[in-house]
């Protein structure tokens, strides 16, 4: 139509996340492409897959670390580690006198 303007977004164009490929996750985590590639096949990673490409948002990678993240155990009185040694050798192949 003659005279009509199109609007204009007041977004903007939209700045696309900047995405790691395999090389720089392995660079980011510290590990071996290959690790990294297993993580993909096992599916034990967020991942896109872009045609044939396979990228990694970073925050996704962020929130997987922190999801990973073991707990250390809380300490144990030394009584509860105490096992019964067994004397199998030592009483002619039974084990703390029963067969």
């Amino acid at each position: 139509m003659v005279g009509m303007k199109m609007r204009e977004s007041s977004a903007g164009p939209r700045e696309a996340p900047s995405l790691l490929d395999i090389d720089g996750l392995a660079q980011r985590l510290g590990v071996s492409e290959r690790f990294v590639r297993r993580l993909v096949e096992e599916r034990r990673i967020p991942f896109h897959k872009i045609g044939r490409f396979v990228r990694f948002d970073p925050s996704d990678v962020e929130r997987w670390i922190a999801r990973s993240r073991v707990e250390p155990k809380s300490p144990v009185s030394s009584v509860a580690h105490v096992v019964m040694p067994l004397t199998r050798w030592a009483s002619g192949g039974t084990v703390n006198g029963r067969r």
